[in-house]
């Protein structure tokens, strides 16, 4: 196929094999865009029942139009041969990293897995159940985001019971209890499988492991998955509930939609003091290196803890409030000796000095005293005083408020 061209499409080159048939790289001509070509194995495309349901199946995806699914563009025949024509995304699968970089921690493993159940919950939503959800088919972009491949395929399959010789539909690992039984399946079923991807992202390792495909089937209807712990992987307590709770045997017992699970993952995480779960608008490219994506250096890069903020009353103690107690009383100290000192110093009528008990002296209270401060050569004329008797009077107020100030700084110090 590599080089032809059918209908508007030119095959660029092969990019895999799986299940449902050969998918190749190619040019839409027509708009020039690379898209993904999946070209349908002969044993499906020569039945005409499932390639209408297929066709039935395309067009419900393509009027979905999820931005966490990969769009289909087209679904058309040509000769015998029948082919889908897809979004072709750039990226690595779940399956390689977790291959390359090994298990993630639940810091960084708990939020993008929450992502997942942001793409698969619209889908949920109008009725269409994806039952093959496994690493392989999740892709991890370029751009930081999740794609989820290969949407309804599964359940157009399983519904025709379409098998190949050594194969089953679906992968047995991540498939649920009733759906090994024969039972009808909805959304819990997904929820299942969803439960199994992130026990494997955070360990590696699978809750149902079995080289017998009939010693797997029994395990998945009877077995209980082992805990984290036995595989020295460190989880918290929420955490490990939810993944318990989405593999419970009975679909009652699990979470009833994406969105639930999700909410249930929110709080375990917020519980255990890690980040909050990613958005598609936070979420880190994943083309930064595999380091980015699991192990320990992953784990400490991704948990960033902000730090603690307290206010400016929050960080003084006690001898910072002792110390501001001793700086108000010395200031209001100061302002009460300015303010006595000016009260005292004052202009006031002369012979009148100011007594902070209270009342007004006369500062001439001993007549003797006054008498004989006049002497032959002071030059008072019309009862105005002498010199010698002004700077008797000065002297006598400097005395009288140093002595006020005395008082005021004992007061003080008493205080």
């Amino acid at each position: 196929m590599i080089g032809q061209v059918v209908g508007q499409y030119r095959f660029v080159e092969k990019l895999g094999e799986g299940g449902m048939g050969t998918v190749y790289k190619g040019i839409d001509m027509m708009v020039e865009r690379e898209v993904a070509i999946k070209m349908l194995r002969p044993e499906i495309a020569h039945q005409p029942e499932l390639v209408d349901r297929f066709r039935a199946e395309a067009i419900t995806l393509a009027k979905l139009n999820s931005p966490g699914i990969a769009t289909l563009y087209n679904f058309f025949r040509e000769g015998e041969d029948y082919f889908m024509v897809m979004e072709l995304l750039a990226g690595r699968t779940l399956e390689h990293v977790l291959k390359q970089s090994g298990p993630m921690s639940w810091e960084r493993g708990v939020p993008l897995f929450c992502q997942i159940l942001e793409s698969i919950e619209p889908a949920h939503r109008a009725g269409i159940l994806h039952r093959d959800i496994k690493p392989a088919n999740i892709m991890l972009t370029e751009r930081g985001t999740v794609k989820v491949m290969d949407f309804g395929i599964a359940r157009v399959l399983g519904a025709a019971r379409v098998t190949r010789v050594g194969s089953v539909i679906g992968t047995l690992e991540y498939i649920p209890p009733e759906r090994i039984l024969g039972s009808e399946a909805d959304v819990r079923a997904d929820i299942y499988s969803l439960g199994v991807v992130l026990y494997e992202m955070l360990s590696c390792r699978l809750p149902f492991e079995s080289p017998n495909q009939f010693e797997m089937m029994r395990r998945q209807i009877d077995a209980a998955p082992k805990p984290f712990a036995n595989y020295g992987v460190n989880v918290p307590t929420g955490i490990e509930r939810v993944v318990l709770k989405s593999l419970a045997k009975r679909p009652q017992d699990r979470y009833a939609a994406c969105s639930e699970m999700e909410a249930a993952l929110r709080d375990a995480l917020e519980a255990a003091g890690g980040q909050r779960a990613m958005t598609p608008n936070t979420a880190p490219s994943w083309n930064r290196g595999l380091g980015d994506l699991g192990g320990e250096d992953a784990s400490r890069s991704a948990a960033t803890v902000a730090p603690v903020r307290r206010s400016v009353f929050g960080r003084l103690g006690w001898k910072h409030y002792i110390a501001a107690a001793f700086l108000a009383l010395a200031l209001g100290g100061g302002a009460m000796f300015i303010f006595y000192s000016a009260w005292g110093g004052g202009s006031r009528p002369s012979g009148v000095s100011g007594d902070p008990r209270g009342g007004a002296r006369v500062a001439q209270s001993n007549p003797a005293a006054s008498a004989s401060q006049v002497g032959p050569d002071s030059h008072a004329t019309d009862g105005s005083l002498t010199d010698a008797d002004a700077k008797a009077r000065e002297k006598a107020q400097a005395a009288d408020q140093q002595r006020r100030r005395e008082e005021s700084l004992k007061a003080l110090d008493e205080n």
